[in-house]
Formats: structure tokens, C-alpha cells, sequence
């Protein structure tokens, strides 16, 4: 205890220090000074070793507050390489740590940022950006450095016309906007039309430049690599982005073998209160990943990893079963962990809920946590995330900073 006969607290340099003991007794009735500290400040105190195994015991029975706090810590010890969560909306985005399960407001961007929609994000704090709905430019926004890159609201169609008013669905990108002669390629919406575009853009054009049109919904997800944009079809198939002799750009359909999940998936489908969705993940180790979530009633149920598999001599792609997953960034809505068997998943594009009944639609976030591959049960939900808390613009997305 401190000369006045209280505890002291303090930090120096990061690491915080606590004098005074936390008392013994029943909880019930020896009440401290520390037993309401914020949670940071006591997962801060377990953090840097200030308090032995023993102690430890001792804090974890001064009260709630305290035991669900050090239980918090132990539970996301193994979360330190997480990205954060980029939480939107228009009037208080933030970031969500879930390594430290703590908020961090943004209030200082731009109106126009604030309003647009998220779709994606990249890794060096780069985000794509659709204005469509606020009236504004569709852009690629990097949130560590306020850099913009302006992008097209219009397309070039294969007959030539130029049309306006696209919506980005999902983007990809070929190297970081910060190296000279990155590409996007993208899956725009342009109206009721049933169909969605699939276009490209490099920093010299003035449109996108359409490729091909594919019936709405068809293609889920969208990624770059080994030097090549892949689609992603709702039927497991694969469509390469290619460039011709003359340097015009088109594309061609892999025929993959279907996985084993695509039989329980066309089950499920079937299956009024169950969703499947489908998305790509690029491993550390080089290979090329598909995931398949099932949800039943808007909760995930259970997570499926299949490796893209070539046979050299017959050409053949196959779907393989995975299930020792090295780390990767995934999409927007998925990560992998470098160490452990585990997938990070986010609320899923389109779960929505009307806003007491008048007719706004908001983004919920109460769906995300991680999932243990080897057991293929659910391993948790992030403490301390707003999971109670809805967005007006998107659901969250990984932050690669």
C-alpha cells in the first residue's frame, strides 16, 4: 500500500505495477480498491508476468469482474498474429483487437469514407471502398496513411459502350496500389439486370473494362495467385483471368473435380434454415484453399477445408480434403492461424436485420469467433467484441495492417 493506506497503481514504460495486496476473506465481503480496475488494466498486470501462479488464483477469486478477465486473457494468449477487425459505420467506425479484446474509435475520417461501403481489405491497411450508395466514388482507401485511389463507376462493355452506375460486389488486387503496375479485377453489380460483370482496371483507364458477364450470384469469391486472378463459382468451379497474344484480357473455366462437401452442401442448400458459403484461401505454404461454412438459423455450424489439388499428367483439378491448414490471409471474412489449427471467420456478406421495423437495413456482428479444424467444433467467440452492436455499411473485415 501507498503512504495514504490505498493501493497504488502505476505504469511505467508499458508495464504496469501493482502495490498493496488484494486481501483474503470471502470474496463476498472484503471488497478492494482493484476490484473494479478495466479490464485492459488487468489483463496487463496477467500479461507482464507481475503476478505468479499462485496469485493468480488469489485475483481470480476476488470477484467476477476479475476471474472473467483473467479467463479472458488465457483464452486469447495464442491470438497475438490476429489482425484486427475493421468495425464500420457512418457515424462511429472502429477498430475491434481481439488479441486484446479491446476498441479503438476512428473518428477523425473523412465524411466520405465514413459513408462508404467496405467490401474488402488488403494487407498495408488498404480497403476497397463503394460509394454507389452515398453518392460517392468508388475507392481504394488506405486507413494507415489516408492515401486514395480514385476508381471507376463506369464500365467499358464488350460491345464498346460505356455505362455508369456499378456497384463493387468483391475486388482483388495484384500487388499492393503502393508498387507501380498493380491490376484489380472485380465482380461488379449494374442493376436489375441478372447478371453481374466480371471487369478489370489498371491505374491508366478511365473505366472498368468488362471481361465477361456471368449470371447473378454465381461467383462467391474472388483472389490473386501465383500471378493469376481466380473466381470462385457457386458449383466449385474455377475461372482464370487470362491475357491474349494481342493483350486484351478474357477468361477461361478450370473444371474442378467436386469436393466432397459440395454432396452435403447440395443437401444443405435444399435445407430452408441452413446457408453454405463458400470462399478462398491462399496458405502461407503456397496452396490454393477453399472453405465451406455451413450456418443453421444465422449461427455457424461447422467448417470444412479442401486443398486445390492438380494431377500433372492428366491436367485434372480435384478439391482435396484438408485438414492440417497452413496460415493465410483468406478472404475479407476468413483467417488462418500460422500456429495453431484454427479458422478466424467474420458475419457473413448479407446477414442483415431490419432496424425496428423501418425498413434500414443493418449488419449484425454476432457470428464471428474461431473454429477448431481438428475437432471441427467451434472454439470460441472474441471477448469483448460488440457483438450486440450493428453497422448501417458492412459487416467487419480483417484489417491487415
Amino acid at each position: 500500500m501507498d503512504a495514504s493506506g490505498e493501493h497504488g497503481i502505476a505504469e511505467r514504460g508499458g508495464i504496469i505495477s501493482v502495490t498493496g495486496s488484494l486481501g483474503a476473506g470471502p470474496v463476498s465481503t472484503s471488497p478492494t480498491q482493484c476490484a473494479d480496475l478495466p479490464v485492459d488494466i488487468i489483463q496487463k498486470i496477467i500479461r507482464n508476468g507481475t503476478l505468479c501462479d499462485v496469485d493468480r488464483v488469489c485475483a481470480s477469486l476476488l470477484n467476477r469482474h476479475w476471474r472473467n478477465s483473467i479467463i479472458g486473457v488465457e483464452e486469447m494468449a495464442d491470438l497475438a498474429n490476429l489482425p484486427w477487425l475493421f468495425l464500420p459505420s457512418s457515424a462511429s467506425p472502429c477498430f475491434f483487437n481481439p488479441t486484446k479484446a479491446c476498441l479503438h474509435p476512428l473518428g477523425a475520417l473523412p465524411e466520405g469514407i465514413r459513408a462508404a461501403r467496405p467490401c474488402v481489405s488488403y494487407p498495408g491497411g488498404w480497403l476497397f471502398l463503394d460509394g454507389e450508395a452515398s453518392g460517392q466514388d468508388h475507392l481504394l482507401y488506405n486507413l494507415k496513411s489516408g492515401k486514395r485511389v480514385t476508381l471507376p463507376s463506369s464500365v467499358i462493355n464488350m460491345e464498346g459502350t460505356i455505362r455508369g452506375e456499378t456497384s463493387l460486389l468483391m475486388c482483388a488486387l495484384s500487388r499492393s496500389p503502393s508498387c507501380p503496375g498493380y491490376e484489380v479485377a472485380t465482380v461488379l453489380n449494374q442493376g436489375p439486370s441478372g447478371e453481374h460483370i466480371i471487369a478489370m482496371w489498371s491505374p491508366q483507364q478511365e473505366h472498368w473494362l468488362e471481361i465477361s458477364k456471368t449470371p447473378e450470384a454465381s461467383i462467391v469469391d474472388i483472389c490473386y495467385h501465383r500471378g493469376v486472378f481466380l473466381l470462385l463459382t457457386r458449383d466449385e468451379g474455377l475461372i482464370k483471368v487470362i491475357r491474349h497474344a494481342n493483350g486484351s484480357r478474357g477468361i477461361q473455366m478450370c473444371n474442378v473435380v467436386r469436393s466432397a462437401g459440395r454432396v452435403m452442401g447440395d443437401l444443405v442448400e435444399k435445407r430452408p434454415q441452413y446457408s453454405l458459403d463458400r470462399r478462398l484461401v491462399e496458405s502461407t505454404t503456397g496452396d490454393l484453399l477453399m472453405l465451406i461454412k455451413i450456418s443453421r438459423l444465422n449461427r455457424t455450424g461447422t467448417i470444412t477445408l479442401y486443398r486445390l489439388g492438380v494431377n500433372h499428367d492428366t491436367g485434372e483439378a480435384e478439391w482435396l480434403n484438408y485438414m492440417s491448414p497452413a496460415g493465410g490471409m483468406g478472404s475479407s471474412r476468413s483467417y488462418l492461424t500460422d500456429t495453431k489449427h484454427e479458422i478466424h471467420f467474420l458475419d457473413d456478406v448479407g446477414r442483415t436485420v431490419d432496424s425496428e421495423g423501418t425498413g434500414t437495413i443493418l449488419f449484425s456482428r454476432d457470428d464471428m469467433g474461431c473454429f477448431l479444424t481438428r475437432t471441427r467444433l467451434f472454439g470460441g467467440a472474441y471477448r469483448g467484441a460488440p457483438f450486440d452492436k450493428t453497422s448501417d455499411l458492412s459487416p467487419p473485415v480483417w484489417f491487415h495492417h
